[in-house]
């Protein structure tokens, strides 16, 4: 009986933790930095958050929509990659006179763009012409 009592007590707890995590919504947990946006591209991941709350408990999810919407925590951030599509037109094209080595793209690039890049961490691919 005292086991049963336990295990009861156990899955309330759960499902309280879980209807409040759920309440207070996903993309304003994840993404507080995103707040303030009014529009964009809904971000897929706290969408599919969202919707796993209305689909084990209706009010939650509901809630969560409601706050993401409202906090606009559920947009992408503007000038996301995912975002922006790639415009040849205004890429700008770069000779050297050296050969092209890891390092010396590392220093063109830093030099043209003022970014540093690091080929041992980025997966970043040279084309030559």
């Amino acid at each position: 009986m005292q086991i049963k009592n336990l295990k009861t007590k156990l899955i309330a707890l759960i499902t309280a933790f879980f209807i409040c995590f759920i309440s207070f919504s996903c993309g304003t947990i994840f993404y507080p930095e995103r707040k303030g946006q009014i529009s964009g591209k809904i971000d897929p991941g706290v969408a599919v958050l969202d919707g796993l709350g209305l689909l084990f408990f209706l009010v939650p999810g509901v809630i969560a929509f409601a706050v993401d919407f409202s906090n606009g925590t559920i947009y992408l951030p503007h000038g996301n990659f995912a975002e922006n599509k790639l415009e040849i037109d205004k890429m700008k094209k770069i000779k050297s006179q050296s050969q092209l080595t890891q390092s010396e793209i590392e220093r063109i690039v830093k030099e043209n763009t003022g970014k540093e890049i690091n080929f041992e961490l980025a997966e970043i691919t040279a084309i030559s012409e």
